[in-house]
């Protein structure tokens, strides 16, 4: 028969592991919803990219988007946002489908055009870190102006 001299190690580690899977799971469920350290740094510098400067797309020779499309885009992200769960890949989508960065210039130029808030700030209102570093990793994997 055991002691209670026995269990009680036992019960301190079982109390000190279980402790540590709270404490790690909390991280990684923060993690989620915020983003790394480093997709934060990465993140300090993703409103001030070129990509949302509306006058970027302005340089000849640059890609832009047509109109259909720029329609297209901006009625989708209208309806990204939903009342208790957001539609991200309707946001991941409209970045895919373009082409460079000019692309996303001009979507955001034309974006700042109907809104009285532009399109990188519209986005940081319902999206979490981490959706935003995908968007940037979406964007950044772009050229510039031409394909």
């Amino acid at each position: 028969m055991e002691s209670n001299n026995q269990k009680f190690p036992f019960g301190i580690i079982m109390i000190g592991v279980g402790g540590y899977a709270i404490y790690y799971f909390a991280k990684k469920v923060k993690e989620l919803f915020t983003g790394s350290e480093e997709q934060k740094k990465e993140l300090q510098e993703f409103g001030n990219s070129n990509y949302w400067d509306v006058n970027f797309w302005k340089k000849p020779g640059s890609l832009i988007l047509k109109q259909a499309a720029v329609t297209d885009f901006i009625n989708k992200l209208n309806s990204a946002p939903g009342t208790f769960n957001d539609n991200e890949e309707k946001v991941y989508s409209v970045f895919r489908a373009c082409n460079t960065k000019s692309q996303v210039s001009y979507l955001a130029d034309k974006w700042s055009q109907g809104s009285n808030i532009s399109l990188y700030d519209y986005l940081t209102k319902f999206l979490s870190d981490s959706e935003l570093y995908t968007v940037k990793k979406i964007i950044d994997s772009k050229p510039n102006y031409t394909h």
